[in-house]
């Protein structure tokens, strides 16, 4: 029988750039495992009700990698999670997984309105953008 050993996890997971509807996240790859094939992404929403599943194919000889989430709600928070994936024949290991958590950014306000100025104080008002999903 063959046996094969799970592959170290990833090494500094991190988020490389955030936008209201986007987020791009970065890992280094563990070297010594011959194996590598990808790694599976999990991305899921605090209050659970948007949850994503990619897999990102290993690239040979690369030391780090990234991948763009997209498509994401202004003003989340989501918790993403990774694991490297090693195959042999039929044989399959998983890493142990590393987590990061975000909040998407909001969307900026607008039609910025100053409506009452006088010498110690001023009032502003504006639009919020609201999000329908």
């Amino acid at each position: 029988a063959i046996a094969m050993t799970n592959p170290e996890p990833v090494e500094s997971f991190t988020i490389e750039s955030l936008s209201v509807d986007s987020a791009l996240i970065s890992w280094e790859i563990a070297s010594g495992h011959s194996c590598l094939k990808g790694f599976n992404i999990s991305c899921v929403s605090r209050d659970n009700k948007i949850k994503r599943e990619v897999e990102v194919k290993h690239e040979p000889g690369k030391l780090t990698s990234s991948f763009l989430l997209d498509n994401l709600v202004p003003a989340t928070e989501f918790t993403v999670e990774i694991t490297a994936v090693c195959v042999y024949d039929k044989l399959e290991t998983i890493s142990s997984e590393e987590t990061l958590q975000f909040i998407t950014k909001p969307f900026p306000p607008h039609h910025l309105r100053m409506e009452t100025q006088n010498c110690h104080s001023f009032s502003v008002t504006w639009d919020s953008q609201l999000f329908l999903g």
